[in-house]
């Protein structure tokens, strides 16, 4: 998640069982986002160059096994040099793998993953991340005008107009809602999947159609 105090807090609250359990355990990342594409080139080609350094093998001809276990060795090589940084608690490992989406980030736990060994550590390290989140926000805003960023230009000195903003904020929530439901049981990715199936909450995919007519679909057979 987003280093932000109310969605850590949201978190070890609503969690705190599955935490304690150790089913459960939550990360913050800072990333940058404001390099130019050209920057954002360089760091992942500093990272390939660093992986074929180690393993002998250009990044592109890796298995995904194969380069998940090297990003998990630079990671246990970075675990005695966590940083601390200003206005944050918490104790930041400097992600050693750039992409394109985040070309440099920091990453800190928020649950107590000192119980596992350092190798399951480096795991779940490697796993956090915002790029879900920053793709599902992107499509959101691109599909919902209402949830669509404000407008800003230079011939109005800046100030921003939010066109598509809906007198009454209830709107928000019951559109977002709408999208949410459309995202994980419709919109499939390009293997004809969608997030619902993933998660095992569905066979296959589901129609707008279905959804919206759920009592007329209800007992049927197809």
């Amino acid at each position: 998640m987003d280093q932000d105090t109310g969605m850590k807090t949201a978190y070890l609250s609503i969690f705190k069982d599955d935490i304690l359990k150790g089913l459960s355990d939550g990360f913050l990342v800072r990333a940058s986002k404001n390099l130019s594409v050209d920057e954002k080139r360089k760091a992942v080609s500093e990272t390939n160059r660093v992986i074929k350094k180690r393993t002998g093998i250009p990044r592109q001809d890796l298995s995904n096994k194969d380069f998940r276990e090297v990003v998990n060795e630079m990671i246990l090589e970075r675990l005695d040099k966590l940083q601390v940084i200003k206005h944050s608690p918490e104790k930041w490992l400097e992600y050693p793998v750039a992409t394109l989406p985040e070309p440099a980030k920091l990453v800190a736990a928020i649950t107590n993953i000192s119980r596992y060994d350092e190798k399951h550590q480096a795991n779940l390290y490697r796993k956090a991340s915002l790029h879900a989140v920053d793709r599902f926000f992107m499509h959101v805003r691109r599909s919902v005008n209402l949830l669509e960023r404000p407008h800003s230009s230079a011939t109005n000195r800046s100030r921003t107009w939010h066109g598509y903003a809906p007198y009454n904020p209830a709107m928000l929530t019951k559109m977002a809602d709408i999208y949410r439901v459309y995202y994980n049981y419709v919109n499939k990715n390009d293997k004809g999947e969608t997030p619902a199936m993933r998660l095992g909450l569905a066979k296959g995919p589901e129609t707008i159609e279905k959804i919206i007519y759920y009592g007329k679909y209800k007992n049927s057979k197809t």
